[in-house]
């Protein structure tokens, strides 16, 4: 049950990049993550799912809720079947978009580089959580 978390910055957009399972003895390093996000005045944040194997149905609700209590909009990109039937049958839908990445790309991603002012840095910082274990690379 490991969790890796990379962080892609575009402008007032970060996505998170999920790669692994999310369960309750992980979901705190995600939401120390979304908190940081928060804080750079992110307005929309993007789960990135792709690479999420699994998420437990606790954590789901526990990440809803905080999600919920956020500024901001958020939605889930490329959510696999098995995964977004799990997050269906738990009403994640309810207020965060899915999304496949094209429909991101043109909704969001394109239409925030019309309204760029100034060219901002990307970061790309990885955060796995071993057991036991933090480790930034």
């Amino acid at each position: 049950m490991n969790l890796g978390i990379n962080i892609e910055r575009k402008n007032d957009i970060s996505i998170i990049h999920l790669i692994g399972d999310v369960y309750v003895n992980t979901i705190n390093i995600l939401f120390e993550v979304i908190e940081a996000q928060t804080k750079r005045r992110t307005k929309i944040l993007a789960l990135n799912c792709s690479r999420l194997s699994s998420i437990d149905p606790n954590s789901l609700a526990l990440l809803k809720k905080y999600i919920s209590s956020k500024l901001m909009k958020v939605v889930a990109i490329n959510v696999s079947p098995k995964v977004q039937k799990i997050m269906k049958a738990n009403d994640f839908d309810e207020n965060i978009e899915i999304l496949t990445s094209k429909i991101f790309e043109s909704e969001f991603i394109k239409k925030a580089k019309k309204t760029r002012k100034l060219p901002q840095k990307t970061e790309n910082p990885i955060l796995s959580l071993l057991p036991g274990n933090i480790l930034f690379k």
